[in-house]
């Protein structure tokens, strides 16, 4: 990674790409359909086969978006040649421990959205709004919910390029 005169950083061809947040809206939203289909025109005899792949793709969904948010922390700890608050292990891990995750969803997002919001080249990110999305996400049903998820981190990943002036993908041949 280098850092030229306008304290932004310059792409090289080791640094990783940004997750490919498609990819969770696309799973989501697949999972969001079936589920939909699942209560209004499958019978409900078939329930447990229908139960097991909506589990599945909610695991696919929440594993896809625990990865998102991993590469979006070894993201930051590159930036920060590793003086980022948190590390991309333990943002993944405390999403799981019960009663701190809620306390959790709140802390890493704000820890960012401060981060972005001390560097003046990017319009200020609002502090509570991706927490706040994520954990009420969980309301709206798990298939809307999921997506919100993503939303979020789409908030969140546009704010950190646009705070240093980084491409979503890396092209390898510039």
């Amino acid at each position: 990674m280098i850092i030229d005169r306008r304290n932004t950083v310059k792409i090289t061809p080791e640094r990783k790409d940004f997750p490919r947040l498609w990819i969770g809206f696309l799973i989501s939203l697949v999972f969001f359909v079936l589920d939909l289909l699942e209560f209004t025109v499958f019978d409900t005899k078939e329930g447990f086969y229908h139960i097991s792949w909506s589990f599945g793709l909610f695991v696919l969904a929440l594993g896809y978006f625990m990865y998102c948010v991993y590469r979006l922390h070894i993201i930051l700890d590159e930036i920060t040649e590793g003086k980022y608050t948190v590390s991309p292990m333990n943002a993944v891990v405390s999403h799981f421990a019960p009663f701190y995750n809620v306390y959790w969803v709140f802390k890493w997002t704000n820890d960012l959205v401060e981060f972005i919001n001390s560097h003046e080249r990017v319009e200020p990110a609002q502090i509570f709004l991706p927490g706040f999305i994520m954990l009420f996400a969980v309301f709206f049903g798990w298939g809307i919910g999921i997506i919100l998820w993503f939303f979020a981190l789409l908030y969140l990943e546009k704010k950190l390029r646009g705070c240093f002036g980084l491409k979503r993908y890396v092209d390898i041949e510039e």
